[in-house]
């Protein structure tokens, strides 16, 4: 298994942006005419970076608060990580470090561990033992520098070329917090135990960054606690929803859309205008206009990662029909969706449902996939089955 990285605690402090250091901190940003818009979990992704960022026209007075995984599971992280110094260079931004990111300069550090990490991820050294996700940021500095690393490479001198060649994004990311904070919201990749940043200024960083289902922990925050890092679709049992989830029970804000992670993930973004929130929210999938009404299933189910084991039913064309084992729910689903890690292990599937949404004639949809059973589509977040029809879009 890969160490943990470990990440230097950092103070739980509003940062500014490399080179450009600002007094003040994060309190600026209370004034009412200012916007603050938080977002997280580009994860490589450029395009949606960019799409996001026209979505939301952003403006000289907005205060950006980018809350980790700039890099890793999409094809361009360096090109990513480029834009978002690009933005917090622009417009006052506090951005606070994902656990991604922490992974990068973990396996660019002179940790002996992380240099054996640094050649399974490039495939030099036992590739099969490396990531299935990455690490994109090696390649694309690979493919940007044009070395081609084998089994003969010096690992050591090739990992020193790496950190000379971008000295500058290395540089911006060592020096990010995990936490910014001011006196009515806390910013933090993956969450907190609880908000005392005097406390949180001595606590571990890593586990502040990687935090599993941290709304499952039940914590109540007096200020709002805004996060990444788990897709919030894993928090709906009933339906896929990717839309940033505010939690008022507990003040915490999710962010996370799935990008580059989930089939239907969107990048998200969170606008704070003085008391009021409104999402922002972006992909790239074709938007069809539905030709007739459709009702929303009485009961549905969403079979997410962590409890995705089913039985194989029935293989019909494009389709499977399976048993969800811990629920003895029986469901159609792309067949494409099905896997299983060995021959002869149990079968296993990518995220899910049978929910069918709610749809009137007229309304614009997202469609993810079309398959003989029905069209799986997405509607402000929402990810679920439509039976009618789309124009535009034959029937298979």
């Amino acid at each position: 298994a890969r160490p943990t990285p470990r990440a230097r605690p950092r103070a739980a402090r509003p940062s500014a942006a490399a080179g450009r250091p600002r007094a003040g901190g994060a309190a600026q940003a209370n004034a009412a005419s200012r916007r603050r818009i938080a977002f997280s979990d580009v994860h490589g992704s450029l395009d949606y970076l960019l799409l996001l960022e026209r979505a939301l026209e952003l403006k000289p007075s907005d205060v950006l608060f980018p809350v980790g995984d700039y890099l890793e599971r999409c094809m361009d992280s360096l090109g990513t990580l480029r834009e978002i110094i690009r933005l917090c260079d622009t417009y006052e931004s506090y951005p606070v470090l994902g656990n991604c990111d922490n992974y990068v300069l973990w396996m660019l550090s002179d940790d002996p561990d992380a240099e054996v990490w640094f050649g399974r991820c490039l495939g030099i050294i036992d590739s099969d033992l490396a990531p299935t996700w990455g690490t994109r940021f090696l390649h694309n500095v690979c493919d940007e520098m044009g070395l081609r690393p084998d089994a003969d490479t010096d690992l050591h001198a090739f990992r020193a070329a790496v950190n000379e060649y971008c000295a500058r994004e290395l540089s911006w990311l060592r020096n990010l917090p995990t936490i910014a904070a001011d006196e009515h919201f806390l910013f933090v990749h993956g969450g907190v135990p609880h908000e005392d940043l005097d406390m949180l200024a001595e606590t571990d960083a890593y586990g502040l960054m990687k935090r599993d289902g941290f709304m499952d922990e039940g914590s109540v925050f007096s200020r709002w606690v805004v996060c990444g890092h788990w897709p919030v679709t894993l928090y709906h049992a009933d339906h896929p929803n990717a839309a940033p989830y505010i939690n008022t029970r507990q003040h915490i804000i999710g962010l996370d859309g799935g990008c580059g992670i989930k089939l239907d993930g969107q990048l998200n973004a969170l606008v704070i205008e003085g008391d009021s929130f409104r999402s922002v929210m972006v992909d790239r999938f074709p938007e069809y206009t539905a030709l007739e009404d459709q009702k929303a299933s009485d009961t549905s189910v969403n079979i997410r990662w962590g409890d995705h084991r089913v039985r194989l039913l029935e293989r019909v064309r494009d389709c499977a029909y399976v048993e969800h084992l811990s629920s003895g729910r029986r469901l159609w689903i792309p067949a494409e969706f099905l896997f299983r890690k060995n021959e002869g292990s149990v079968w296993e599937i990518k995220d899910a449902t049978d929910y069918r949404l709610p749809v009137s004639a007229g309304e614009r949809l997202k469609l993810i996939r079309a398959t003989t059973r029905g069209m799986l589509i997405k509607k402000n977040g929402v990810t679920g089955w439509y039976e009618g029809k789309l124009a535009g879009v034959e029937s298979i």
